[in-house]
């Protein structure tokens, strides 16, 4: 529910629409699709008697979980970069930083 309330907050107020909110966004909107491929089949363990599950849905679940944490881990470097070039670079981050390179970047 925390994500969803970022992702609204973000969305809303046009103050926010800057690169490090844009990549926070980001990582709410990958949290909540790593959720959604973990979750269900967890639950569907837990409530039902048989625990087994398909070839196809075992390697659907393994490469949400994966693409995931990939995600999460550019989404961090790219957080990283982005106060790096804020903190080391001050005069040229809004030239580096532009709305096209974080496009790009997202």
């Amino acid at each position: 529910m925390v994500n969803v309330t970022v992702i609204v907050m973000i969305f809303v107020d046009k103050s926010l629409h800057e690169p490090m909110y844009i990549f926070l966004c980001n990582l709410c909107i990958n949290g909540l699709y790593g959720t959604a491929g973990f979750y269900p089949v967890l639950l569907n363990d837990l409530l039902s008697p048989s625990h087994l599950i398909s070839h196809a849905g075992c390697f659907l679940q393994g490469f949400v979980i994966h693409s995931s944490a990939a995600t999460d881990f550019s989404i961090l470097a790219l957080m990283a970069y982005d106060r790096y070039v804020a903190i080391c670079r001050p005069l040229m981050y809004h030239s580096v930083m532009t709305k096209q390179r974080v496009c790009l970047f997202v």
